[in-house]
């Protein structure tokens, strides 16, 4: 087995790409826009989660509405249809919704969390719940998952609690459609949760730059998964994108880009204080307004060992069937988002903007390319979610 391990690295193809603008570039034009002033169905809270919707074969869009733990259907004119999965505890009912996502097929496997129970619904291709599987595993709780085109293969981020003593760890790993994993990306600890010590500040700063510490370490592998069943799994750090066959079976290269390193901001610390707080006083209400302040936060950014310079490559993902792009710019500032692109066979061919605003947060990229169109859920001025649909066209600069 190692031999044969070593013999497919050794042989697998590196692609380098220089640090060039490239000849290509995407124009994107709007062409359908929904959100907050169509009523009640048109309000989503998401928590600033990446890709918080997504898109079937027909054009139908489902959004994932995390506060109300419903996914809402909408047809290709962006008109309501129906709640497919909504607050409940029946079969296919959510009582803390995590994810809901689309196969190539049409069918859907959504996530619903309990503490370390996780649920993962079935439907079918018309949105009807046929079955749920359950993985309730204190050495595998599912936090967060993205689940490839067919379904055979999941991205997690899995923490374990040690019983004995309340230490709790985290790492990235592939699991199979099974829950199985299949290989462990990274790992490391968790702060540790101190309930006697709630309402104490300093508490707060160590703990909170521990988990920045894990953030940024689980944040350097960034995956995605192309429509031929392939895998690409990106180290934001080194700029360097391994592409895996359906499954990992096979290495098939290492594709590789020139940067220029840049220093992390003031500018974007700022931001990050801003994200945050937005993000905790939304989820958690007037005790941690009163606990969490801007104060702390900032101490605790500070204590944490953040990168001094930023992250080369920040996300990547799928632009329709012969191409993918990179995130090089995903401002929390200024919510500019910028792709570099390739070709599906590594080879880098330009660059392009994104005209959408709101669209990368601290979790990720929220935007999408499905059925020739990029799906984005931006924010409009008052800071509600919009889903905003684009044609685009690859055009020689």
């Amino acid at each position: 087995m190692f031999l044969a391990v070593v013999t497919m690295i050794f042989f697998s193809q590196v692609i380098q790409n220089p640090d060039t603008e490239g000849k290509m570039t995407i124009q994107f034009f709007e062409d359908l826009r929904f959100g907050a002033e169509g009523g009640e169905n048109y309000e989503w809270f998401d928590g600033q989660t990446p890709v918080v919707m997504d898109v079937s074969p027909n054009g139908y869009m489902y959004v994932v509405d995390m506060k109300e733990s419903r996914v809402v259907e909408f047809n290709e004119k962006g008109e309501f249809t129906r709640i497919v999965g909504k607050r409940g505890e029946g079969p296919g009912e959510y009582q803390n919704l995590g994810a809901f996502r689309i196969l190539a097929d049409g069918t859907a496997i959504g996530r619903d969390n309990l503490q370390a129970l996780a649920k993962f619904y079935y439907f079918d291709k018309d949105m009807k719940y046929i079955d749920t599987k359950l993985v309730q595993d204190l050495q595998k709780i599912i936090v967060a998952s993205d689940i490839s085109p067919n379904g055979d293969l999941m991205f997690c981020w899995l923490i374990s609690v040690n019983t004995e003593t309340g230490n709790m760890t985290f790492r990235m790993a592939f699991l199979d459609s099974e829950f199985n994993e299949v290989r462990t990306m990274v790992s490391g600890d968790w702060p540790r949760q101190d309930p006697s010590r709630f309402n104490d500040s300093e508490y707060w700063v160590d703990n909170l730059a521990g988990q920045f510490n894990a953030m940024v370490a689980q944040n350097v592998y960034q995956i995605g998964f192309l429509p031929d069943g392939s895998t690409l799994i990106l180290d934001s750090k080194k700029y360097t994108i391994e592409k895996w066959s359906k499954n990992l079976e096979e290495k098939l290269a290492v594709i590789q880009k020139n940067f220029t390193p840049k220093p992390s901001t003031q500018a974007e610390t700022d931001a990050m204080v801003e994200n945050l707080q937005e993000i905790i006083f939304s989820q958690g209400g007037n005790q941690f307004e009163q606990i969490l302040t801007e104060s702390v936060l900032r101490r605790a950014i500070e204590k944490a060992d953040l990168p001094k310079v930023q992250f080369p490559a920040l996300a990547v993902t799928s632009i329709g069937d012969k191409h993918f792009g990179i995130v090089s710019k995903g401002s929390l500032d200024t919510g500019e988002v910028t792709f570099d692109l390739f070709q599906n066979d590594g080879k880098f061919i330009g660059k392009a903007a994104f005209p959408g605003t709101g669209v990368y947060g601290l979790f990720g990229l929220r935007v999408l390319f499905k059925n020739g169109f990029a799906y984005a859920m931006e924010k409009n001025e008052d800071g509600d979610n919009q889903v905003v649909r684009y044609r685009y066209d690859f055009v020689k600069r």
